[in-house]
């Protein structure tokens, strides 16, 4: 790393030193120091990147890079980096909300970038978006079709309560069942609030009820539209958190559609098995990418895990004012190389969950400072 100015280094002696005493390990330094001089760091400087994914090779990486942020909206650039952090190649994506992303290795020379309900099919080779591929779920589906669905749901949601709340007041002997004043003036009190509290069970069962419709006609919906289509893959995210069905159809267009419990039972689903890193600990689901204590990651001849999570008080160097964060330590393994450092908030790994490049390097994503490791 190249040498750092007295003044970075006073401000992250004064950064440590507004750790309380919460902080375990006053003396462990923060990142981007470390406490073996023998391992390096480097980091694309000036550059907020969002979330990164290696090649199949490992001798490239693909970021997501924001520019010209404006804190809720932010231009979107697929960015492709050597080893070495040089950018070689870029791939506009355009003006976008700040929000969570998810990439992907469909096959060696395709990536799939996913951002909201839109899947980016994008050619390495060619560096360019091929295809923009839509999702659908219970909650959203073309518009014609969705709102006469809705209006069934409404429909048998109605009858469902009524008939509900009939046998309800049937039960407790209550039947004007539009009020309970009736029944506590004729001073059967107990049966009315026995009466209150099964209607209000019932309403939460309605919520379930609707729900439960909902992907009921969802999935009459995409199965249709999937037997018209011709089944091109199965699709699960990295963070195993959701399944797609990609299909394509007779006009070129290709949808994916949210896999449900019965819709995966229903179809005949073969998975693109993704390339990710199963040497994980980390609860993919709720994580997303992110640490937590006790959780680790090994890749190669490294691994990185978090040994300690505390919540601390800190001051905030640009209000002054003191707020609780989470304070974690970690270990960083390289070859036969171990430092350790922390930081305030998780870091964050590639998307497919690897750790090291082909020369070894060890990447990490900080506060959207792509740092990498080495020898």
């Amino acid at each position: 790393m190249k040498p750092v100015t007295l003044l970075l280094i006073s401000l992250l002696s004064f950064l440590s030193g507004c750790l309380t005493r919460d902080d375990t390990h006053p003396d462990m330094p923060l990142l981007p120091h470390i406490d073996n001089a023998r391992i390096r760091i480097d980091s694309i400087p000036n550059t907020t990147v969002h979330s990164f994914i290696f090649s199949a090779d490992k001798t490239k990486i693909y970021a997501i890079v924001l520019t010209a942020s404006t804190g809720v909206f932010a231009t979107h650039t697929l960015v492709e980096y050597d080893q070495l952090g040089h950018q070689l190649r870029q791939l506009p994506l355009g003006e976008m909300s700040i929000q969570q992303t998810e990439l992907a290795l469909l096959q060696p020379g395709s990536l799939l970038w996913q951002f909201a309900n839109v899947f980016y099919i994008i050619d390495l080779q060619q560096f360019k978006v091929i295809d923009e591929v839509h999702t659908y779920w219970a909650g959203n589906y073309p518009d014609a079709q969705q709102a006469k669905d809705r209006a069934k749901v409404a429909n048998e949601s109605q009858a469902w309560f009524h008939q509900k709340q009939k046998e309800i007041g049937e039960r407790y002997g209550i039947q004007k069942t539009d009020s309970v004043t009736f029944a506590v003036l004729e001073g059967n009190k107990a049966n009315a609030d026995k009466y209150r509290e099964a209607i209000r069970a019932a309403r939460e069962q309605q919520t379930q009820f609707e729900s439960d419709r909902h992907e009921h006609y969802y999935e009459e919906y995409a199965q249709e539209r999937i037997r018209s289509g011709k089944l091109f893959f199965g699709y699960r995210s990295p963070g195993g958190h959701a399944e797609y069905l990609f299909t394509k159809f007779q006009d070129g267009s290709t949808a994916a559609f949210t896999l449900t419990k019965g819709l995966a039972q229903k179809t005949e689903v073969r998975f693109l098995q993704n390339d990710v890193n199963t040497k994980v600990t980390l609860n993919r689901t709720n994580a997303r990418f992110n640490f937590a204590e006790g959780q680790s990651v090994s890749d190669k001849t490294s691994a990185l895990r978090t040994t300690e999570k505390i919540v601390t008080k800190r001051s905030s160097l640009l209000s002054g004012a003191v707020a609780e964060d989470y304070l974690f330590y970690y270990e960083l393994k390289l070859s036969n190389e171990t430092a350790r450092f922390k930081w305030l908030l998780p870091l964050k790994l590639s998307n497919d969950f690897y750790l090291q490049s082909a020369n070894g390097s060890a990447f990490i994503l900080k506060k959207d400072t792509l740092y990498w490791f080495h020898l």
